[in-house]
């Protein structure tokens, strides 16, 4: 197995571990009536979307490169998160909450997962060789007949 095959195993298996730890987390943060579940729901919940993004892309050749991104993510996410917790929990609410809320959880998130998007996906589109190819099968013409492989 080669190094990118290893390291595509290694992605999906952490992945797959820590929304394992994380919907524990979430399950026992709603069954136990701690004072801290509420933090703990909130945080839980707010991580989960990344190892979900990291499982996704864990078999592109992008997922190596994405790992700045989806930590970047994580930190925006649950410091968001805690910083909405502690305004809301301060009593403060109000603007700052909002801020957070929209920037933090709202925005932000959006131009990071379109950064992640570019980053794992950039070469997935079509390129000039599969509009040939795209070309020729809509002209009726079977692949392969000027040289390329078909493939």
């Amino acid at each position: 197995m080669g190094r990118r095959g290893k390291e595509s195993r290694v992605s999906r298996n952490l992945a797959v571990a820590t929304l394992t730890l994380l919907s524990l987390a979430l399950l026992a943060a709603t069954l136990v009536g701690h004072p801290l579940a509420q933090a703990v729901f909130a945080i839980g919940a707010l991580a989960f979307p990344v190892p979900l993004i990291a499982l996704g892309v864990a078999r592109r050749d992008g997922s190596a490169r994405l790992g700045a991104v989806l930590l970047a993510l994580t930190l925006l996410l649950v410091g968001s998160g805690v910083g909405l917790l502690a305004l809301s929990g301060g009593g403060a609410g109000g603007a700052p909450a909002l801020l957070v809320l929209l920037l933090g959880l709202g925005v932000a998130p959006l131009v990071l997962v379109a950064i992640a998007y570019a980053v794992a996906f950039g070469r997935a589109g079509i390129d000039e060789r599969d509009l040939r190819r795209i070309r020729r099968l809509a002209g009726g013409e079977r692949p392969g007949t000027d040289g390329d492989a078909g493939g």
